[in-house]
């Protein structure tokens, strides 16, 4: 219900009436029958169906969650190889990934810090992070894993380079893993893809004991903060500690510490700058993208305000008391 108490700009509208429903086909129904004016687009595939309507609007917007794949280089001699895991970060295309898992409504990342909740100005070091299999390969081979003429998998010392990559059955991260299998395969690496129910099994069963080689997995700001301590400083390495990866940077731990008692927001994000210049530089993990929220809403809906990105998906209500759907013509 509209507040007309409300301080600011008093809304126009009286109402927004929130429905819920089991899936993604049952919203769609209804937004069809026009039963619903808007709703948030949870499977990409349907982008370009919803993009044809010429009722419809798309709003694209970005959100500080980011997905990665956490390396544990206490489960894989080869991914203790900081050479090995620089070859996985340039083997990884990250714009096939987009493009095929989101439609291309995602952003590439190389690290923690997503545009636009970090200063505009930070730039990656482009030799560590434009996709390059062949640079991959040198790094490979420099590591001593070969490939074997027959089979065109590496070996070392007669070992096969083999990484087992675990995450849960969404659609899009299944889909996120079958690329990754294939762009790492590429490089003549020998994958396997182990599949968890869901985010608490993955925690139970993978995060907690860190009973894992590679494991795809999102994470989120809170706020707009990505709070680097808990994931990369080296006192969280055990249990119920946050770093996964076990991670062990004595630079890093002091630019950490240092973080936490930084004056302001703009100090802070200097360290994090620094941070993730040498999570760039071990890799130990492969950070690849940051999904973008979509909000399908009708054209009858008219005074909707865009932003470039929402902390909150509750965010996007923010400029609602603008909205309105009827005008009425006035008498000059």
């Amino acid at each position: 219900m509209a507040n007309k108490n409300y301080y600011g700009h008093k809304p126009f509208l009286d109402r927004i009436i929130f429905n819920f429903y089991q899936n993604q086909e049952e919203i769609i129904e209804a937004y069809n029958h026009k039963e619903i004016q808007g709703f948030t687009l949870l499977e990409y595939d349907k982008i370009e169906e919803m993009k044809q309507r010429k009722d419809t609007t798309i709003y694209a917007i970005n959100t500080p969650q980011y997905f990665s794949i956490l390396l544990n280089q206490g489960k894989s001699i080869a991914l203790a190889d900081k050479k090995v895991r620089q070859a996985l970060q340039l083997g990884t295309n990250r714009d096939e990934l987009i493009k095929e898992v989101f439609h291309g409504y995602g952003i590439k990342i190389f690290s923690p810090l997503i545009k636009p909740f970090i200063p505009e100005e930070f730039n990656y070091d482009q030799t560590k992070t434009t996709y390059s299999p062949e640079e991959a390969e040198k790094l490979l081979d420099e590591a001593g894993w070969k490939k074997d003429k027959n089979s065109q998998i590496r070996k070392k010392d007669g070992q096969e380079l083999t990484i087992k990559l675990v995450t849960t059955e969404s659609k899009s991260l299944l889909k996120t893993a079958d690329l990754i299998k294939k762009q790492w395969e590429k490089l003549g690496i020998k994958m396997e893809i182990i599949t968890s129910e869901n985010g608490l099994s993955i925690k139970q069963d993978y995060l907690k004991p860190r009973n894992f080689e590679a494991l795809l997995f999102g994470l989120q700001y809170s706020g707009n903060d990505p709070n680097l301590f808990f994931f990369w400083h080296s006192s969280g390495k055990k249990d119920p500690g946050m770093n996964f990866t076990l991670y062990d940077n004595e630079k890093v731990d002091k630019l950490l510490e240092e973080s936490k008692s930084a004056a302001n927001s703009k100090e802070k994000n200097k360290k994090y700058i620094e941070v993730s210049k040498e999570l760039v530089e071990d890799a130990p993990a492969i950070f690849i993208y940051s999904p973008q929220y979509i909000y399908t809403i009708s054209k009858k809906i008219n005074g909707v305000q865009t932003t470039k990105a929402i902390v909150k998906t509750t965010d996007r209500l923010k400029n609602a008391n603008y909205w309105y759907t009827k005008t009425t013509r006035v008498r000059k």
